[in-house]
Parts: C-alpha cells; sequence; structure tokens
C-alpha cells in the first residue's frame, strides 16, 4: 500500500487553475501583512515624533534649572529618551519587508504545490 500512495503521490500535479489560486491567496495574504506592517510603522513613527518632543520639553527645562540635582534628573531622562528613540527606529527599519521579498516568500510553497513528492 505504501508503494501505491507513493506512485499516486509522485504522479499528483495541480491544474493550472489551482495553482494560480494558490498563488493569488499568498499574494493576497502578503498584501494584507504588508499592510498591518505599514499601519504599525506609522505608529511607530508617530511615537518617536512623541519622544522628539519629550525630548525638547526637557532640554527646555534644563536650561531653566538652577539645581545641580534637577539637571542630572533632566539629562538622565534624556539619555533614557535617546534609548527609546534609537529602539523604535530599529523596529521601525524592521517592520516592512524589502520589496521583492513576496516571491522569495512564497517560492517553497509553490514548488511544493507543484510536486508534492518532493518535500
Amino acid at each position: 500500500m505504501d508503494e501505491g500512495f507513493a506512485n499516486i503521490l509522485k504522479g499528483m500535479q495541480p491544474a493550472k487553475e489551482l495553482f494560480e489560486l494558490a498563488k493569488a491567496m499568498l499574494r493576497d495574504a502578503w498584501n494584507m501583512r504588508l499592510a498591518l506592517a505599514l499601519g504599525e510603522k506609522e505608529a511607530l513613527h508617530k511615537q518617536l515624533a512623541d519622544i522628539d518632543g519629550q525630548r525638547e520639553g526637557m532640554l527646555d527645562r534644563i536650561v531653566e534649572a538652577n539645581s545641580a540635582s534637577v539637571v542630572r534628573a533632566h539629562e538622565s531622562r534624556i539619555e533614557k529618551l535617546e534609548r527609546d528613540k534609537m529602539v523604535l527606529q530599529e523596529k521601525i527599519n524592521k517592520t516592512v519587508p524589502p520589496k521583492g521579498r513576496l516571491e522569495d516568500c512564497i517560492e517553497l510553497s509553490l514548488k511544493l504545490l507543484s510536486s508534492p513528492w518532493n518535500i
């Protein structure tokens, strides 16, 4: 029975319409994920702008401060904001996949569909 199943599996080839449908479904899934990533990137940019605003506010407070301890506290907060800004910038750079990546990602799935025996 195993040999019979193997022979059936070796001979399986999807209809062209099924193959095209699978490609369309994978492309739709990719586009939905891309739209989510772009929304996430926009939200991260807003957070980045908020951090810049907070940083500017802290710098203004440092200029107005008379106490060394207050200045140190504000400087410490600015350093934390700078670290947060670098983390956000890194997330922004990783959020959206590079162009042309779709074909790389679906290639293996399409290869499996075209010849299920060769997995």
